[in-house]
């Protein structure tokens, strides 16, 4: 009922707060008057907000946006000294930029996109450079902190509704797939490459990770009711079918330095599954559980 509730571990409800829309991003914690406390920040599709941790509204919060928004906002601090920095794409195609008290940032210069931006903004950091990334489903725009364009790519592809995902396993680059299921990489020196990974649907869910720890990235697919674990060099490493879609994407864990396993959600069974790098279910498993897990 978009009601935004703060429960304390004992299970009581502290406060309840009322929100007009639907929330769109995740609920960020920033240290808005940098004293320790942590406030909630998040978006609608028409406004920014910025809660306290009494329920209040901080400040000059919530903020308008210019056009409704298209994504969740995201929050950078570039520089660890909550001098925050908060990213909202809008259905005009800019994407804004505004500083820590909410107001539009003078200093980014970014023009529009090409297209709607509906995956949060993203700040990748290699080789001690900045990069803010974000992708409509033509381009990919890779650009400096003030908007400027950093790496100028010819990659031109249908990107799926994933989001894009840094891997650092050998050359670093940015990882991708398109609406049938290709995966490219998207290196800073403006050059790409592509994967051949088989045929999925247009609504594939897909991240990159090395899930067997040698060094080689792998590619994991939820494609209907199918989990698929492939390698970079093409191989298949396993796949799962299960008796119903799976709708919501597969998260990796960690368990070592070198091992991390998959988490799926079967939600119309009240299913959990966690899955080892060969594929195997892990020992206790399934549980039950409907939502997307932590561990």
């Amino acid at each position: 009922k978009n009601n935004l509730l703060l429960i304390t571990t004992e299970g009581r409800v502290r406060w309840s707060l009322p929100i007009p829309e639907k929330i769109m991003s995740k609920i960020h914690q920033v240290d808005y008057l940098k004293n320790g406390k942590l406030q909630f920040l998040f978006n609608t599709k028409s406004k920014l907000y910025l809660i306290d941790r009494e329920g209040n509204n901080v400040a000059n919060f919530p903020v308008d946006f210019r056009s409704p928004a298209t994504n969740g906002v995201n929050v950078f601090d570039y520089d660890n000294n909550r001098k925050y920095r908060y990213f909202v794409a809008c259905e005009n195609k800019k994407v804004y930029a505004y500083d820590s008290d909410g107001k539009i940032l003078s200093g980014w210069q970014f023009r529009q996109t090409d297209f709607t931006v509906t995956n949060p903004v993203q700040h990748l950091r290699v080789n001690n450079k900045d990069y803010i990334v974000f992708n409509d489903q033509s381009r990919i725009y890779i650009r400096h902190r003030n908007g400027v364009e950093r790496v100028k790519s010819t990659a031109k592809l249908n990107y799926s509704k994933n989001p894009v995902v840094l891997n650092m396993n050998g050359k670093p680059k940015i990882v991708a797939s398109d609406i049938t299921g290709k995966v490219f990489y998207l290196y800073f020196d403006g050059t790409f490459e592509e994967k051949e990974t088989g045929k999925f649907s247009e609504n594939h869910f897909f991240t990159v990770d090395d899930i067997n720890g040698n060094g080689v990235p792998d590619f994991v697919f939820t494609d209907e009711n199918v989990l698929t674990v492939i390698d970079e060099n093409e191989k298949k490493m396993y796949s799962e079918k299960f008796k119903n879609n799976i709708e919501f994407p597969a998260n990796i864990y960690s368990f070592s330095d070198k091992i991390k396993k998959i988490g799926i959600v079967e939600s119309s069974a009240n299913r959990i599954h966690l899955f080892d790098p060969n594929g195997k279910e892990h020992e206790g498993f399934p549980l039950q559980g409907k939502s997307e897990f932590s561990i």
